[in-house]
C-alpha cells in the first residue's frame, strides 16, 4: 500500500509540474514519484563512486506503427538493450507479464504490487505482449539467473568463473 505525504511546493513550480504531467498524460503524483526515483538512483551512484546505468528513450520523428497502437508503451534503450516499458515509468512489460504468469491479476498488480500504474496500462501491456510475444519471451528468458550464469561462464571462461563463484 502506498503512503501519502504532504509536500509544499512554490506555486510557479507546481504549475510547471502540472504542465509537464498533462503533456505526458500522467498524474502529478506519478511524475513526482518518478522524479524522486531518478534522483535517488543518481544519488546512490554518486555515493558509491559509480557511474549510474544509462536509461534513454529512443526518439524518432516518425512514430512507428506499434507506438501509435500502444500509446502507453515505449521502447527504451538501457545498458541491457532495448526493452518495452510502461510510458513514463521504468516498469518493464516483461515484469508485468511475469506477474500475470504466476497468477496475479491486473487488479492485484495495480492495487497491491505496482500502485503507481493504472489498469489500462496493464491491459495495454498485455496486448503489447500478444503482438510482441517472441521479443518479450526472449527478454524474460535472458533475465533469468541461469542465463546470467551462462553469460558469465562464456565471458570469463570456466576456470575464472569457478574461481570467482567458488563452484
Amino acid at each position: 500500500m502506498a503512503n501519502k505525504i504532504l509536500v509544499s511546493l512554490p506555486e510557479k513550480f507546481l504549475e510547471e509540474v502540472d504542465l509537464v504531467a498533462a503533456e505526458e498524460q500522467r498524474s502529478r503524483s506519478e511524475l513526482i514519484r518518478e522524479a524522486l526515483r531518478a534522483y535517488l538512483e543518481t544519488r546512490k551512484g554518486k555515493k558509491a563512486g559509480e557511474q549510474s546505468a544509462s536509461y534513454t528513450v529512443k526518439k524518432s520523428k516518425a512514430k512507428p506503427k506499434s507506438e501509435k497502437a500502444f500509446p502507453n508503451i515505449e521502447v527504451v534503450q538501457s545498458t541491457g538493450g532495448a526493452s518495452a516499458v510502461i510510458r513514463g515509468t521504468r516498469i518493464h512489460v516483461r515484469i508485468l507479464i511475469g506477474y500475470l504468469q504466476i497468477g496475479e491479476t491486473p487488479e492485484t498488480i495495480v492495487n497491491e504490487i505496482i500502485p503507481h500504474i493504472t489498469l489500462p496500462q496493464v491491459y495495454e501491456a498485455m496486448q503489447y505482449y500478444f503482438v510482441h510475444k517472441a521479443e518479450i519471451d526472449k527478454e524474460r528468458e535472458e533475465g533469468t539467473e541461469e542465463a546470467s550464469r551462462n553469460m558469465m561462464r562464456k565471458r570469463l571462461g570456466e576456470k575464472k568463473y569457478k574461481k570467482i563463484t567458488g563452484g
